[in-house]
């Protein structure tokens, strides 16, 4: 059987946050795949570090004949 990649979506949260979002995804069957993209954006409580991770979900295909 050949992995697939069934499901993709972007984390984001603050910089000490997003950890718990991850680890949370990834008991749930994600994987993450890439690094961490990090960027610096401004709030109404002033300038905050904000990180995205990317994550994939893996299904199984079908074997071909």
């Amino acid at each position: 059987m050949n992995k697939k990649i069934v499901n993709y979506l972007v984390v984001t949260n603050e910089f000490g946050e997003i950890e718990d979002d991850v680890n949370q995804l990834v008991d749930e069957g994600w994987q993450p795949i890439g690094g961490v993209s990090v960027a610096l954006k401004e709030t109404k409580d002033g300038m905050k570090h904000f990180l995205y991770q990317a994550l994939v979900f893996y299904g199984e295909d079908k074997p071909t004949d």
